[in-house]
C-alpha cells in the first residue's frame, strides 16, 4: 500500500507477461471488475507494440463463467479478444502454478517495487500519475535485460487495430427518496430533484456517469467492494432543509459533516440549544452549499474562537460582511469600452477619401504603397489625365494615371474601378512638337504639348493599340480614331 499527498492509496496492479521474452509491464486499478482488466489489458498491448496470439487469464469471474457447467468465457471477455483476434484460455480453478512465469515474476514484482520505495526514502507521491511513472521506471529496469528476446517474441506478434475499445457498462435504476441511488451494490447520491426519477448510470472502471433526459447530470468517482456508500450533502441538503427532523436519525449522518469545524458546530448546538440543533445547523450546511464551504467553515472558526454562540444568522452574518466574501464566487471586472478609440482609427481616412476610394485602397495595396500613391505631384496626374499621352515604351496604358487621383478618368467609371485604356472616343492628331495629343473637350483641359522624355519623336512610338487586330500600321494610323467603349 501506498500513498500520495499524505493519504493512504490501497490498490491493486494488472500485470501482463510475454512469457518467451518475460517482458512485463503493469497499471494501477483497484478491483477485478471486468473494466479493469479490459483497460489494463489494452496499456499492455500499446506499450508492447503488437498483439500475441493467444492470452491466458486466472478464474476471475470478469473473465469466466465459474458457475456454469463448461466454465465458459464471459460474453464480453469474448467480444475484446475478438475485436483483437487473440484466443483465450484459461486457467483451473485453484491451480496457480498453471499460469507458469507470470505467477512467478509477480512474486518479483512486489520484491522489486518495496526495494525501490526504500532506495526511494518515502512511501508518498505528489499525484497518482507521479505513482504511476515510479512504477513504470521499474518495469524498464527489470525490462533493461530483455531487450533481445523481446525483439524476437515482438516480431511474432500480430499488428494493433486502430484504437483501443472504451469498454463501460450500462444500468438503469430509479432514485430512491432519500435521493440515492445502487449500483453494483454501493450507493451513490444524486440530486434530489431527480427523486422517483428512472436514471441511466454507465460504469467505467474507475468513476459513474449519471444521465437524465440525454444529459449527464453528475460524474461521481466508483466505490469497489460492497456495501459501500459516498453521499455528498449538496444532493440531499434541499430534502433534509424540508424535514429537519428526519436528520437525526438519518441514515449516513456522519456523511453531512464536510469537515471537523462543521461537527464541533453541530456538537455546540446540541450542548446549548439541543431542540433546535437538528435545524440551526441544516441552515448553516445549507448556506455552505449555496454560498461557499470554506468561507461558512472561517465563519464558524471565528464564531469558536470569540466564544460566541453558533447560530445560522450569525455564520451568515460574518459571511457576508467579511473580506472571505471576495474569495467567493465574483463576477470578473470587465472595463467599458471606449467607443473613441475606435473612431480615431479610422477618422483620418474618412475624412480625406470616399468610402470607395477606402476599400478600394485596403484591397488592393499595402499602407506604404497607399502613402506613396497620396503623394504623387500634380503634374503626374494632370499628365495622367490626358487620354492616351502618358504612354511608357513598352505601350501598357494601364500606368497612365495613379487609382487614387483627385479627379479620376473620365467616363471610366469610379476610380480604380475600370482600366484606364478603356477611354471615351477622342481623335488623336499631332501637336505643335510633334507629340500626339486630343481634340479639346467642353469640359477638360487638355495639355498642348509635352516633351518626349526620350528625346524622341511621338511618331515613332508604336500605335499597335490603335490598330485593328492583325492589321500592320499604316501612316496615317496616328490620325485613326480610338474604339468607343461598350
Amino acid at each position: 500500500m501506498t500513498g500520495y499527498t499524505g493519504q493512504s492509496f490501497p490498490h491493486m496492479l494488472y500485470h501482463f507477461v510475454l512469457t518467451y521474452s518475460n517482458w512485463e509491464t503493469a497499471s494501477i486499478c483497484f478491483s477485478e471488475s471486468f473494466e479493469s482488466l479490459a483497460e489494463g489489458f489494452q496499456r499492455a498491448l500499446w506499450k508492447a507494440g503488437g498483439v500475441p496470439r493467444r492470452h491466458r487469464t486466472d478464474s476471475l469471474s470478469a473473465a469466466v463463467k465459474n458457475l456454469s457447467p463448461g466454465r465458459d468465457f464471459t460474453a464480453r471477455l469474448t467480444g475484446l479478444m475478438l475485436h483483437y483476434g487473440i484466443k483465450p484460455t484459461k486457467t483451473n480453478p485453484k491451480s496457480p502454478n498453471e499460469n507458469g512465469d507470470c505467477e512467478s515474476l509477480h512474486g518479483h514484482l512486489k520484491d522489486s517495487i518495496e526495494q525501490a520505495l526504500l532506495l526511494r526514502g518515502s512511501r508518498d507521491f505528489a499525484s497518482r500519475e507521479a505513482y504511476q511513472a515510479f512504477i513504470d521506471e521499474v518495469f524498464e529496469k527489470k525490462n533493461a535485460g530483455r531487450t533481445k528476446r523481446f525483439e524476437e517474441e515482438r516480431e511474432a506478434l500480430g499488428p494493433l487495430p486502430a484504437r483501443p475499445i472504451a469498454y463501460h457498462d450500462w444500468v438503469k435504476v430509479t432514485v430512491r427518496g432519500s435521493s440515492t441511488i445502487v449500483v453494483k451494490n454501493n450507493v451513490y447520491s444524486v440530486p434530489s430533484r431527480l427523486i422517483g426519477e428512472e436514471v441511466k448510470v454507465r460504469v467505467f472502471a474507475e468513476h459513474l456517469e449519471v444521465w437524465y433526459a440525454q444529459r449527464c447530470t453528475e460524474r461521481l468517482p466508483r466505490l469497489h467492494g460492497k456495501g459501500k456508500h459516498r453521499i455528498n450533502y449538496r444532493h440531499v441538503i434541499d430534502s433534509l432543509v424540508r424535514k429537519p427532523g428526519a436528520f437525526e436519525n438519518y441514515r449516513w449522518h456522519d456523511d453531512l459533516f464536510p469537515s471537523v469545524r462543521f461537527r464541533m458546530a453541530y456538537d455546540e448546538l446540541l450542548e446549548k440549544r439541543s431542540t433546535r440543533a437538528s435545524r440551526e445547523y441544516l441552515k448553516i450546511l445549507y448556506l455552505a452549499a449555496r454560498v461557499s464551504e470554506s468561507a461558512v467553515e472561517r465563519a464558524i472558526e471565528r464564531l469558536l474562537e470569540a466564544g460566541r454562540a453558533i447560530e445560522s444568522d450569525a455564520v451568515k452574518e460574518i459571511v457576508e460582511t467579511s473580506d472571505s466574501q471576495d474569495e467567493i464566487v465574483r463576477a470578473p471586472e470587465i472595463p467599458e469600452p471606449d467607443f473613441d478609440q475606435y473612431d480615431m482609427l479610422f477618422e483620418s481616412d474618412f475624412e480625406e477619401h470616399s468610402p470607395e476610394e477606402i476599400i478600394e485602397s485596403e484591397a488592393t495595396s499595402s499602407h506604404s504603397v497607399k502613402e506613396s500613391l497620396l503623394k504623387m505631384d500634380m503634374e503626374s496626374l494632370e499628365y495622367g489625365e490626358n487620354e492616351g499621352t502618358n504612354r511608357g515604351t513598352d505601350g501598357d496604358a494601364s500606368r497612365a494615371a495613379s487609382a487614387d487621383g483627385p479627379h479620376g478618368v473620365r467616363g471610366g467609371g469610379p476610380v480604380g474601378r475600370e482600366p484606364i485604356d478603356q477611354l471615351r472616343t477622342v481623335s488623336v492628331r499631332t501637336g505643335p512638337q510633334g507629340v500626339r495629343g486630343a481634340t479639346r473637350e467642353p469640359d477638360r483641359e487638355i495639355a498642348a504639348a509635352v516633351e518626349d522624355p526620350a528625346g524622341e519623336d511621338a511618331r515613332s512610338v508604336r500605335d499597335d493599340e490603335t490598330t485593328s487586330e492583325g492589321e500592320p500600321p499604316g501612316e496615317d494610323a496616328h490620325r485613326r480614331r480610338l474604339p468607343r467603349p461598350r
